[in-house]
């Protein structure tokens, strides 16, 4: 099994720890061997008995719940440090504080992190399986809820470049956004990693009006009309399209009733277009994505 670092944390900038598979850099948590649910979580499948002939007929899947063990040493100069970590890492794990709790898993030699959110359901109602008054082991039972794991965000920002005037027509201006330097004749072509769609999140900043994104792949638009005079929010996972004075959803009642598709992007290529009339070097467009992986390790 290939060497990992697994890190827990809060969302929101609360309590952290890593847990180092090493025993080298000084911290007193060590990761030991024997860790469970990194990888793929459990399919559940739905059947019911042919009426006729044999064997089930298949209704529906599901990739379910799974569970995670998280085995390490807790390795202290002193009882006092001793009691001292076991009380900050049941902080940390408490079902009492309302932040997410995150697993972070990072093999050694990958290019980055993949996390899932978790809940903790046991490990740390005794000192300890081999409990010895400086240190002991611990094995944290945690439950995650979602299938699949994040990786790190994918983000683009770009701006209209001072003295020139992108077109995707003869009539009307085009603001280019930039993903891995790939715009083809107002074109955004978005190579995405990963195992299964994932839900873009977009920032647009003005000057402009009459936004509209088209993904090609899909044919599927989504169109705001109006002027633009603050940043706008269109989160296409939670179906959220908000500004500082519009938190409400109220810019939903400037998105025609055939233009408001809520588009996911699906692994590998995806091509989309996108137009604000009136765009200038302040304009901006920023979306940012995570790739949805089915293994943590």
């Amino acid at each position: 099994m290939e060497a990992i670092e697994v890190s827990l944390y809060r969302e929101g900038g609360g309590e952290s720890i890593t847990l180092d598979p090493t025993g080298t850099t000084g911290t007193p948590l060590v990761l030991i061997e024997g860790s469970e649910g990194l990888g793929m979580a459990p399919a559940e499948w739905a059947t019911s008995p042919r009426l006729a002939g044999h064997g089930s007929t298949v209704r529906g899947g599901r990739l379910s719940e799974r569970s995670i063990f998280i085995p390490f040493l807790v390795d202290a100069a002193t009882s006092q440090e001793y009691d001292m970590l076991m009380e900050r890492l049941s902080r940390l794990v408490s079902p009492l504080d309302p932040a997410r709790l995150m697993l972070r898993v990072q093999p050694y030699g990958r290019e980055t992190y993949r996390e899932i959110e978790v809940r903790y359901k046991g490990g740390l109602d005794s000192p300890g399986g081999a409990y010895h008054g400086t240190w002991g082991s611990v094995g944290l039972e945690l439950m995650a809820s979602e299938a699949l794991w994040s990786g790190a965000a994918e983000t683009a920002i770009k701006q209209v470049a001072p003295g020139s005037r992108p077109f995707i027509s003869d009539t009307v201006p085009f603001l280019p956004v930039t993903l891995s330097e790939s715009v083809v004749v107002g074109h955004v072509v978005v190579e995405v990693r990963g195992d299964a769609p994932t839900w873009p999140k977009w920032t647009v900043t003005p000057p402009g009006s009459d936004l509209l994104i088209s993904h090609v792949n899909s044919k599927s638009q989504f169109q705001l009309l109006g002027s633009l005079t603050e940043p706008v929010v269109i989160d296409m996972g939670t179906g959220a399209l908000t500004s500082k004075s519009k938190p409400l959803g109220e810019l939903w009642d400037q998105v025609p009733a055939d233009r408001g598709a809520l588009f996911e992007l699906r692994p590998g290529r995806n091509v989309m277009t996108f137009s604000m009339v009136g765009s200038n070097t302040e304009s901006m467009v920023h979306m940012e994505y995570r790739p949805q992986y089915l293994r943590g390790q």
